[in-house]
């Protein structure tokens, strides 16, 4: 026969039974192995209490010993015999009553009525919503939770912004910080007239100074570039007056003449010839 061992089979015999089936063969296999340690106990204490030769040991302190060691060995191996005994048994015994006994027929579960079930009217009503609006339902109240969160972090967010920005416009010795120009009101342009006109004032000793090492710079520079533009021209004149004695000189070496009143056929120099000159000699004495 086909059982049914589904959750509301194995809840079905539950509620008939008041306890689960598993329950059942736990307690009854705990008593067998309570009965187990009860007689194990019972026969160490009366084997303990026979006189070793009556056991077959021999009389003697020695032999007395003997015989309890032997007797407690002898007793563990009978416990341990009777526990796998017990447990091996007892596994086809769990096996046979969850099939055979405390068990539903494949089929069946949907259609047992308990007798406290009986003259129970369940009515559904017309309005209960059905399981895709409980669905749409719980998404929506997911959703809102979301957005009351992200909604909390901002106006926290928000509320920590402006206490930072009053602690920033409040002073706590009555003086103006340095945002107070954000703040309303009628006497802003006065106060920065003010500081504006103080900072200005405070500028007119520096600048007076400055103008007048600009001056005295000034004058300095002038006088300086009168007397290297007078030394210039001597070094020109010089320098002149040099090409011309030397120029006297070749020109006469070579045999022309250079006074006005003489005149000797030969070449002439240009004016372009005598600034080639100067530069030559500009060229072997630098100023």
């Amino acid at each position: 026969m086909e059982i049914d061992d589904s959750a509301a089979a194995t809840a079905l015999l539950a509620e008939h039974l008041e306890y689960t089936p598993l329950s059942l063969i736990d307690d009854i296999i705990d008593s067998v192995n309570n009965i187990i340690y009860q007689g194990v106990n019972s026969l160490e204490i009366g084997l303990n209490s026979t006189a070793p030769d009556r056991l077959g040991f021999e009389s003697g302190d020695e032999q007395i010993d003997r015989a309890r060691l032997e007797i407690e060995e002898g007793l563990h191996k009978l416990e341990t015999l009777l526990n796998s005994t017990v447990d091996k048994n007892f596994d086809k015994f769990e096996i046979y009553v969850l099939r055979n006994i405390l068990s539903i027929p494949a089929g069946v579960t949907p259609y047992v009525r308990l007798s406290h079930y009986e003259g129970l009217k369940l009515s559904i009503a017309s309005d209960v919503p059905s399981p895709e609006q409980l669905t749409l339902l719980r998404k929506k109240l997911f959703a809102s939770r979301v957005v009351n969160r992200r909604l909390k972090s901002e106006v926290d967010k928000n509320n920590t912004m402006i206490s930072q920005l009053k602690s920033m416009l409040q002073s706590e010795h009555g003086q103006a910080p340095g945002l107070a120009f954000l703040q309303p009101g009628n006497n802003t342009a006065q106060h920065q007239l003010t500081t504006n006109a103080k900072f200005a004032l405070s500028q007119l000793p520096a600048l007076k100074s400055a103008i007048n090492d600009v001056r005295s710079k000034a004058q300095s520079l002038g006088s300086s570039a009168d007397y290297l533009g007078t030394v210039k021209d001597e070094a020109r004149e010089g320098r002149r007056g040099y090409i011309e004695e030397r120029t006297k000189g070749v020109l006469t070496r070579h045999g022309i003449v250079t006074q006005p009143d003489m005149l000797h056929d030969g070449t002439r120099f240009t004016k372009d010839d005598l600034e080639a000159l100067e530069q030559t000699a500009a060229m072997f004495n630098p100023p």
